[in-house]
């Protein structure tokens, strides 16, 4: 699921996070804030950026 929507980079951005969500969680597509926290909390080393470890983290808070 990671490497479906990451742009090659190895990391997912915010804006790939959002088509995750849109794809696989069409219920929260609306609450962007709810994905920003979950995209924030997931985010342990605070880059900025989603990593393949941190992606397990993401899905299980959405």
């Amino acid at each position: 699921l990671f490497q479906r929507f990451d742009n090659g980079n190895g990391i997912l951005s915010l804006t790939e996070i959002d088509r995750v969500v849109v794809h696989w969680y069409p219920e929260f597509g609306t609450n962007r804030q709810a994905i920003i926290r979950a995209y924030r909390a997931a985010d342990s080393d605070r880059s900025g950026f989603i990593e393949l470890k941190e992606f397990q983290c993401l899905i299980a808070l959405l």
